[in-house]
This record gives structure tokens, sequence and C-alpha cells, in this order.
């Protein structure tokens, strides 16, 4: 939540609309977090954000919180050909 807070913040200082990537976004979070997240913060504080996850983080309900939020979806593999391919842990 803190890492979020600062990101807001500079987000709003700067009033840019610079690119977010972020790493496990919703890891160790309880549900009233990862609904405002999901509903209030990402589609808030940039037009381009990149979340990477695993198989077991944006799942379930926190997968259909984001759903109205993303436009592509990708599954990069560690050691398959190709390694990136269209989406979402299917």
């Amino acid at each position: 939540i803190l890492m979020y807070s600062i990101i807001f913040a500079l987000h709003s200082i700067s009033q840019s609309n610079f690119p977010l990537i972020v790493d496990s976004p919703l890891g160790r979070m309880d549900t009233k977090h990862v609904h405002n997240l999901a509903q209030k913060f990402f589609p808030s504080i940039s037009s381009q954000i990149i979340l990477l996850s695993h198989d077991r983080e944006v799942v379930g309900e926190s997968l259909d919180l984001l759903k109205n939020n993303i436009n592509h979806t990708y599954l990069i593999r560690k050691s398959d050909v190709p390694k990136v391919i269209t989406g979402y842990f299917e």
C-alpha cells in the first residue's frame, strides 16, 4: 500500500500520464484493498499499466474486477516456444 501511495503522490504532483509497471500487483493484499486498486487506483493512475502476475494472483474475483480495464493479456513461458503467447493462464 505504501508503494501505491507513493506512486499516486508522484502522479498527482507531476500531473504526467507515465506508464507504470507493477510486479505482483495484488500480493498479500486483503479483499478491500484489491477492490480499491482494481476499481479506483489502476484506472485513474495511468492509461498504460503493465501488471506482471503469476497464475494464482490475479484470478477469480480479482481478475473480474480488472477485466474492464485490460486491453491485452500475454503469457510468458520460461522454456517453451513461443515464449510469449496471447492469453492469460488459459
